[in-house]
Formats: structure tokens, sequence, C-alpha cells
């Protein structure tokens, strides 16, 4: 080969070189932005997967806090229609009645119906609060300081209840339809004649307080419901709703022996006000079904008191009486089977008083509790599904979540889903709402353990504990 070919080749080569390194930077280049291009498709990706799981949250923290309003008006309605139609026809029976004359008689019947209201829960009739707001609202003769001062006290705390006021659960006070009704009352329980009355309406409102979202049953609130209720003195056999106001904070600071005693004592006097199977008013049967379901709900919880535990015998006896279906659950514990007569007893009256679904299941759901007492798996989860179709409840929620990992599915992936879906509800409710002191009682202490995990996991950096006990 010629020198001019060697150098022609040697050009060639130089150029195919020259090239080649031209098109691996080309590539280099080109990597490079796809490079760049897949690290902002990545960026992008994650913050529309932030954005989408965050709107997601919202959609269904929405859609469960919508469930819940829902549930909560339809009870509401049904309410309103009952006490609609009960107006109704008191209505026809008072028409023509205007200023009520403060005879012996028409005094008299304003102060059994004062009674009744604060002892028993009984609804004054429209006849009976047109004498009690106006001899209230006036002094004429022939009422007493004392009893103005309870009728005052009454009418302010019927308006309360017709209202529908609640305690905020940051109020600095009562609110001043209470404040209005505590005045009356302490001029009442100052009065000789109706100190015991005045008293008891004092116990309602501490009660009203403890029970509120301002309270939600602290020790304090409580032990100031316990000394109110002591306070009430009167007649020598506890009248049914005091005794449930007491039993009520007892349950609630784990005094469950004591509790079992006061509801039995409850149930007994709610049962005992009407003899020979004869008709009660709303308030009476709500009474009772209140009764009814504290007994069931504090024998879960009192599972292993001694029978010689002070005030359990005669408690036993009580609601053996009254819940008397065992042989229907002869194959639960005795304990559990008299829970579970009992609370079936509360479910009835709350059908009788025309509650809604949603309303029977704040009775329903503490079954689960009387079947994992037993160690029944999958009747806990069966109830606590059922519950969940009627409302969303947070004690319900965190016994899904407990019991489907165990409880028997079609397969692993629809129990995986059932225990995600529970879970997923448990984290829509503040830590404050599942009173963990009470679930405490409710659960045996693995089953608590397990359930306050769950709580902790879904609230992280939240404080889920019973400080009485923890």
């Amino acid at each position: 080969m010629t020198t001019a070919g060697d150098e022609d080749l040697a050009a060639l080569i130089v150029r195919e070189q020259a090239g080649f390194r031209r098109i691996l930077q080309a590539g280099v280049v080109t990597l490079v932005i796809m490079a760049l291009i897949s690290a902002a498709l990545g960026v992008y990706l994650y913050i529309a997967s932030q954005s989408l799981m965050e709107t997601t949250r919202v959609l269904q923290a929405n859609a469960f806090e919508t469930r819940r309003r829902v549930d909560a008006q339809n009870n509401r309605i049904v309410a309103q229609e009952i006490a609609i139609r009960r107006t109704y026809d008191e209505i026809r029976q008072s028409l023509g009645e205007a200023q009520v004359a403060a005879t012996p008689e028409t005094v008299s019947l304003a102060r059994d119906a004062s009674a009744a209201f604060l002892l028993r829960g009984r609804m004054p009739t429209l006849t009976e609060q047109r004498a009690i707001r106006q001899f209230g609202e006036r002094r004429p003769s022939g009422v007493s300081s004392g009893a103005h001062g309870l009728f005052a006290g009454v009418t302010a705390l019927l308006n309360y209840e017709s209202r529908g006021e609640q305690i905020a659960a940051d109020a600095e006070e009562l609110p001043p339809t209470l404040m209005t009704a505590r005045a009356g009352f302490e001029a009442a329980a100052s009065a000789a004649d109706t100190r015991s009355l005045g008293r008891a309406g004092l116990a309602w409102i501490t009660f009203e307080d403890a029970s509120s979202a301002r309270n939600n049953y602290s020790t304090p609130a409580c032990t100031a419901v316990f000394e109110a209720i002591d306070d009430i003195g009167g007649s020598a056999d506890p009248s049914p709703q005091p005794l449930y106001w007491r039993a009520q904070c007892e349950r609630k600071v784990g005094l469950t022996s004591q509790a079992l005693e006061h509801y039995a004592q409850a149930l007994g006097a709610s049962t005992a006000l009407v003899e020979n199977g004869g008709a009660r008013d709303a308030a009476e049967l709500t009474l009772a079904m209140n009764a009814y379901h504290g007994v069931g709900t504090t024998l879960i919880a009192g599972f292993d008191i001694p029978d010689d535990a002070p005030g359990m015998r005669d408690a036993l006896a009580i609601a053996e009486d009254a819940c008397p279906n065992l042989e229907a659950y002869s194959y639960r514990s005795n304990r559990m089977a008299m829970a579970l007569s009992c609370l079936d007893e509360a479910i009835a009256l709350r059908r009788t008083l025309g509650q809604t679904d949603n309303q029977l299941s704040g009775s329903g759901e503490n079954i689960s509790f009387a079947h994992l007492r037993d160690g029944d798996f999958n009747a806990a989860y069966q109830n606590a599904a059922a519950i969940e179709r009627t409302g969303i409840f947070a004690w319900n929620e965190v016994v899904r979540a407990l019991v489907a990992p165990r409880t028997r599915f079609a397969g692993s992936r629809a129990r995986r889903a059932a225990a995600a879906d529970a879970r997923r509800n448990v984290s829509m409710f503040s830590v404050g709402q599942f009173n963990i002191c009470e679930l405490r009682a409710l659960f045996d202490e693995d089953h608590y353990e397990a359930a306050r995990r769950i709580i902790a996991e879904t609230h992280p950096g939240e404080d889920v504990r019973c400080e009485q006990a923890d």
C-alpha cells in the first residue's frame, strides 16, 4: 500500500473514531437526560401518590364522619317523632287550660311530678309541666320558698333536656340553663320541706357534668357524684335513677363490684315500680333498659370477682331473677350466660322504646366482650361484624381489628381486608373515645394488651394507657 493510501486509511480511522466518540457522547447525554426525566417522573409520581393518599385519607375520614352523623341524625329523628306523638296526645288532653291555681291539690301534683322526674326520670305531662313552670316562675300564695326553688330548678332542667343542650368539652362552667337549675335546687335544698328533692336535683346536675365531654367520668367528677347522691337522704329505699348515676360512675372509674351491686339495685327498683305487668312510661322503660345494660356489661367486667365480694351475692341474685333466660346460653360460662341474657333484655326494651338499629347496637356491641371472655373468636367477630353494619362504634372496631386475624374466613385475603378495614376505622376515633380504663375492665389482660397495641399503632405518638392501672 502506498504512503498516500496509508494516510487515507489513517484519516478514515480517525474520522470513524471521532464519529464513534460523538455517538457515545450523544448516548451518554441521552442517558443523562433520560435519568433526569426518570428522576423527575419519580418525584412527580411520589408527590402525586402522596397527594392521592392524602385525598384518600380525607375522603375516608369524611365518609366515616358522614356515616356517624347520619346515624346520629336518624336517632334524633326517631326520638323526635316519638316525642311529637306523645306531646300531641298531651296537648289534646290539656287544651283549654290556662292559669293554674295554686291549690293544695295542684301544688301536690306538681311536687309529685317533680319527684318522679328527679328520682325516676319520668317526664311530667304538659299539664304537670304547666303547673311546675308557673309555680317556678312566680311564687303564688300556697307555694313555699323551697317548693318555689324546686319548681324553678325542675323547669330549667326540663328546658335543658328538651333543647338537647350539652356541656362542651372546653366549657369553663355549666351552660346558663343548668346554672339556673342549680340556683333553684340550691334554694330547695336549703328548705326543710324540699331538702331531699333539692339535693336530688343537684345530684342530677353533678352527674350531667361528670358524664359530659368536659369530664368524661373523671375520678374527681365521679367522686363529686358519689357525695351528691349520699347527700340526698330522704327515703330509706334508694331511688332507681340516683342508683343508676352512682353505678355508672363506679363502672367508669373501675369500682366493678360496687357498680354491679348498684346497677342490680337500680334494676330491682325500676322493675318494682309497676307490679302485675302494668304498663310503664318511656322514662321507666329507659331506666330499666339502662339498668339491664349496666348489669350485663358489669358482669362481663366482673368476670372473676368472687361471689363473696361485698354486694355480689345480692347483685347476682337480682340479675338471675331479672335475666331469666339462662338456658338459652347454656353453652357459656354462668356469668357470661347471665350477661348475655341481661344485654338481650336491654335490647328488647330498646325495641319497645322504638329505638333504631344503631341505638340497639349500643347494647349489642358489648355481647362481643362476653364471647371473648369465653374464648369464642368466631362468635365475637360475627357479632362485631353485624354491629358494624348498623353503625361505627369505637369499641366494636377495636374488637373487629383484634379478632379478625383469629377468625375463620374464606381466605387469607378476606381476613387481611377485614382487619385492615377495622384498623382504619380505629384510627378515625380519638384515643379518648375508647375510654381505655373501661376497655381494660371488659377485656382480659392478654386481649387488653393486644387491643391497646392496635390503638397505639393507629395513633402513633399518643399516650394509650389507663392511668389508673398502667
